[in-house]
């Protein structure tokens, strides 16, 4: 049976880590609850660490009310414009229709007795009709607007995830449009932003996969029944608003994203500081050698937590459970920063060598999971096609993250990765005042030709695609100010270094 199994997943799993949700969210973010264990649950994960924030299976039952008796008033306060909806669109309700169905089961969510008491007496004075036409001209806004705000959400939803079927059926669809609207309308100084219904529905497709119809009559044990309460598809939309409020709301994406065009471009400019911190290479190819801008293709990585570049909905999944599982939700805009810093260094080779159109195409369509058929590519190197090399990419951005006050450990942490991601990779920079080309070339001296000091050699150069590594004071330091800028960039780096040596000098 179902229920059994959803109750023996919880029951190891809470067992398993003697009921402390710390332990719970480490187990997750090191790799070892994941779907290759026999009692892993994602909907356990999930709404523990965002709902009840406890393994206390005791505890449960009075969060989840807690949370849900919210979107339950919220849903009921804010009216869904169905009714004024052509008649062939398939949500369309009929006002009469729809007062009815919007009284129906009101009290069902709330234990309290004198609350039922008073919603009765309230429905055999007032009449549902009259009702609901009363609630719709007073929740805010005109009804011209409610139906653009409505058919603006129903137009995403309708091109969500196009390539799986299960947003193809018109109920999910319906929950999901119901919940942002009523989200949206609860943040009327934000509203919709076109973009967060994705997250939205990655959220409702891993939670809808393990809830379960509840039958109450096949169990009576306490625990039991909470756990089965967990799970249950009644209050599917109530745990989906919860989680994606805590989220959004919660974890900062709103406010740094969604919130402005000044906080988004606040973002934008705190990842450039970033990026030149951990690899001053990438840095300048893309903003001084080929001008190529960071508005121009970031603001999507920023405001989809990656999901596009991910670009499955498994292996997004997988990088959600090891989000929801940080430390505090409200480092998740930085730590997207650095995630975009690794996926950076990942596809360094590719920078280096390609001009703006190539490198602007790679950037709107990262290759996180394209196969590479060049056989001259870096042996070392390997495709993320597992939640494995997800979660090496994450926890390569969290350490940056701790240290992301400290120049000196960022600029260490940079050689680190780029001997992880490539290894093979050699860069020789010329600073001669001709503006001629050079090959790099093993033979030359450092004197002839210094090396960024991210970039020491190992080993053999590798040949790539028959493409050379060519950098001059013409196509990389394009004027005498910024390579100026950039030597003393260098001066500064050596001199944190030297400092660093002698505090850790036992002299």
């Amino acid at each position: 049976m179902i229920e059994d199994k959803v109750i023996s997943r919880v029951l190891l799993t809470v067992n398993k880590y003697s009921g402390e949700i710390s332990s719970l969210k480490t187990a997750v973010s090191q790799g070892e609850y994941t779907l290759d264990c026999s009692y892993y649950s994602r909907l356990l994960v999930w709404k523990t660490v965002a709902i009840v924030e406890t393994l206390q299976i005791t505890e449960w039952d009075s969060k989840l009310h807690s949370s849900r008796v919210v979107y339950h008033q919220l849903s009921k306060d804010t009216i869904v414009p169905w009714h004024s909806l052509e008649p062939d669109n398939p949500f369309y309700v009929p006002l009469a229709a729809f007062a009815a169905s919007s009284t129906k089961g009101r009290t069902t969510i709330s234990s309290s007795r004198s609350l039922k008491r008073s919603a009765q007496r309230e429905l055999t004075i007032n009449d549902p009709l009259s009702e609901v036409e009363q609630k719709i001209s007073t929740t805010g806004g005109s009804h011209d607007s409610d139906l653009e705000l409505l058919q603006a959400i129903m137009m995403d939803i309708e091109r969500l995830f196009p390539g799986e079927e299960f947003f193809r059926d018109d109920k999910h669809r319906k929950q999901l449009i119901e919940v942002l609207y009523v989200w949206s309308k609860c943040n009327l100084s934000i509203g919709y932003k076109q973009g967060i219904h994705e997250i939205l529905g990655l959220i409702y497709f891993n939670m809808y996969k393990e809830s379960i119809q509840v039958d109450k009559s096949k169990t009576t044990d306490k625990n039991e029944l909470t756990i089965l309460n967990l799970y249950n598809q009644q209050y599917l939309k109530h745990d989906l608003f919860t989680i994606f409020n805590k989220f959004m709301v919660g974890g900062g994406i709103i406010t740094t994203y969604y919130d402005s065009e000044r906080t988004l471009i606040e973002a934008i400019d705190q990842f450039n500081v970033y990026l030149m911190k951990v690899d001053q290479v990438v840095y300048y190819t893309l903003l001084h050698k080929l001008k190529l801008e960071s508005q121009l293709w970031i603001m999507r990585y920023f405001r989809l937590l990656l999901s596009r570049e991910i670009n499955d909905l498994n292996q997004s999944s997988a990088y959600w459970d090891l989000l929801i599982c940080t430390p505090n939700l409200s480092c998740i805009p930085e730590l997207m920063s650095f995630c975009i810093v690794v996926l950076l260094i990942r596809v360094k080779h590719d920078i280096l060598t390609g001009d703006f159109s190539e490198c602007l195409e790679l950037l709107l369509h990262y290759p996180l999971q394209e196969p590479i058929d060049d056989p001259n590519y870096f042996q070392s190197f390997q495709v993320l096609n597992s939640t494995f090399m997800i979660g090496d990419i994450l926890n390569d951005a969290f350490k940056l993250y701790e240290q992301r006050s400290h120049d000196l450990k960022l600029y260490e942490l940079g050689l680190k990765l780029n001997k992880k991601y490539n290894p093979n990779l050699r860069v020789s920079m010329s600073f001669s005042s001709a503006p001629t080309t050079r090959e790099s070339s093993p033979a030359k001296s450092s004197m002839d030709k210094p090396r960024l000091p991210s970039e020491e050699p190992k080993g053999e150069p590798t040949q790539i695609s028959n493409k050379k590594l060519k950098y001059t004071q013409a196509n990389l330091i394009e004027s005498r100010a910024n390579q100026a800028q950039f030597e003393k960039m260098r001066m500064e780096m050596r001199l944190k270094k030297k400092v660093q040596q002698m505090l850790n000098s036992p002299n």
